[in-house]
C-alpha cells in the first residue's frame, strides 16, 4: 500500500496574510508604545519636580523658613574660584544651593528636553550641572537676597503660586530671537498659552520669566513654561506638591491682561520680583 506522505509548509498566500497581520498590528501598537514611553518620561520629570520642591522646601526650614533665592550675594571668598583665578559664580545659583538635599544634578533637566542636537546635559568648567529645564519662578523669587526675602509662613497661598516649572526658550536655537519667523514674540503670538507645547527650542537657565510682564524689548532670550508632555506642563508649588497642568488654564496671556495678579493668577505678580507679602 502506497503511503501518502503530507506537507505542512506555508503557502505563499498564507505568508503574505501572516505578514499583512503582522504589519497591522504594528501599526496600531508603535504610537501606543510612543505614548507610553512619552507618559514615562513625564512622570520621571514630575517626580524631578517633586525631588526639587522636597529639597527646596528642606532648605528653607534649614534658613529659617526664608524662601530660597534665584540667586545670593555671596562673597568671593565663599562660593571660591578656580585654579585660573575664574569665580565660582554657579555657587550663588538656586540649584546650587539646593544640592545637599537633593544630591542630583541631573533632575534638573527634564526627559524630554531637546535641543537642536538632540538630549543635552550641559556642564559647568568642574563638570558640574549648570542649570537646566526646570525653573524657578522669577517673578516670585528673590535675587541677591541680604535678608528681605519673605518666609514662608508669610505666603497667603503657597498652595496656589508656581515656584519650579518645566520651561524653554520660546525661539529656535541658532537664530535671532527678536527678528524674523523665528521671532520669540512671533511663535510666543501663536500659540499664546503654549498649550500644544510649541516652544521646542531650549537653552540652559535657572529661572523661566513671565513674557507677559516682561515685555520683549529687554534684549534678553527669555525661557517660558514649556507644555512639552503631550499638552502638559509639569510645574511645583510653594507649598512643595507638583503635578501636571494645562498653561491655556494657568498661564494668562495678554489676552487676559485684566487677571494678572487676580485669583487666576498662578505665576505671581506683574513685573515684581520678590513680590510684596500682600500680593502673594
Amino acid at each position: 500500500m502506497k503511503r501518502v506522505r503530507q506537507s505542512f509548509a506555508f503557502t505563499l498566500i498564507e505568508l503574505l496574510v501572516v505578514i499583512a497581520i503582522i504589519a497591522i498590528l504594528a501599526a496600531i501598537l508603535f504610537p501606543v508604545f510612543a505614548q507610553a514611553r512619552a507618559k514615562a518620561r513625564a512622570i520621571s520629570c514630575i517626580s524631578n519636580l517633586k525631588q526639587i520642591a522636597t529639597g527646596t522646601m528642606m532648605y528653607q526650614q534649614d534658613y529659617d523658613e526664608k524662601l530660597i533665592s534665584e540667586h545670593l550675594n555671596l562673597p568671593d571668598g565663599e562660593v571660591g574660584k578656580m585654579p585660573d583665578g575664574t569665580v565660582r559664580d554657579w555657587r550663588r545659583f538656586w540649584w546650587y544651593r539646593v544640592q545637599p538635599y537633593t544630591k542630583n544634578y541631573a533632575i534638573q533637566v527634564c526627559p524630554d528636553r531637546r535641543t537642536d542636537g538632540g538630549l543635552e546635559w550641559p556642564s559647568d568648567p568642574e563638570n558640574l550641572r549648570v542649570g537646566g529645564s526646570l525653573c524657578i519662578n522669577d517673578l516670585m523669587s528673590g535675587w541677591d537676597d541680604d535678608g528681605g526675602n519673605p518666609k514662608l509662613a508669610d505666603l497667603q497661598t503657597p498652595a496656589f503660586h508656581v515656584q519650579f516649572a518645566d520651561s524653554a526658550s520660546p525661539y529656535k536655537s541658532g537664530s535671532d530671537p527678536w527678528a524674523g519667523g523665528d521671532a520669540a514674540s512671533v511663535l510666543y503670538d501663536a500659540d499664546p498659552d503654549n498649550s500644544k507645547g510649541a516652544y521646542t527650542a531650549d537653552t540652559d537657565g535657572t529661572w523661566f520669566f513671565n513674557e507677559d510682564r516682561s515685555g520683549w524689548a529687554t534684549g534678553d532670550a527669555r525661557r517660558l513654561p514649556n507644555a512639552r508632555h503631550q499638552g502638559l506642563c509639569n510645574v511645583a508649588f510653594f507649598d512643595g506638591h507638583a503635578k501636571a497642568v494645562k498653561l491655556s488654564q494657568y498661564w494668562l496671556p495678554r489676552s487676559r491682561k485684566a487677571e494678572w495678579n487676580g485669583p487666576n493668577d498662578h505665576f505671581g505678580q506683574i513685573g515684581v520680583r520678590g513680590a510684596a507679602l500682600g500680593g502673594w
